[in-house]
């Protein structure tokens, strides 16, 4: 299966399935593990590190390993298998197969949605 139906399969699952409640906490879990990222030239004091396929490097918390050992990807470049949704690189997922409801607590607030009239094309522009 492609990567694009992938991404379409596993955010049209999210929109059926999730109850608001889930949505409401997705911008304060994906701004929680924003602490295990290692920035470079950070020194870890010795607490072990990993580093997914995407180039980032995660501090190991005994609860939270992030990198998905199915996919060998990380919450920061996953689009389809457990994505944040709130992560910026699922922005485009988010406004084309979430209900519009929920946007408000994915998407920064600076953020416009942007559709033409006969063009599958979206783009997101600030405002």
């Amino acid at each position: 299966m492609s990567k694009r139906k992938r991404v379409q399969k596993c955010f049209e699952h999210i929109n059926d399935n999730w109850k608001p409640e889930y949505y409401k906490t997705c911008r304060k879990e994906w701004e929680q593990i924003q602490e295990f990222i290692v920035e470079p030239g950070e020194d870890t004091n010795g607490t072990k590190t990993v580093q997914c396929q995407c180039g980032t490097t995660w501090k190991i918390n005994p609860m939270f390993f992030p990198v998905n050992d199915h996919e060998g990807i990380c919450p920061a470049c996953d689009t389809y298998s457990q994505p944040f949704l709130c992560n910026p690189i699922n922005y485009e997922s988010v406004l084309k197969y979430i209900n519009p409801v929920y946007h408000e607590y994915l998407l920064p607030n600076d953020l416009v949605y942007v559709e033409s009239v006969k063009s599958v094309n979206h783009e997101i522009k600030p405002r």
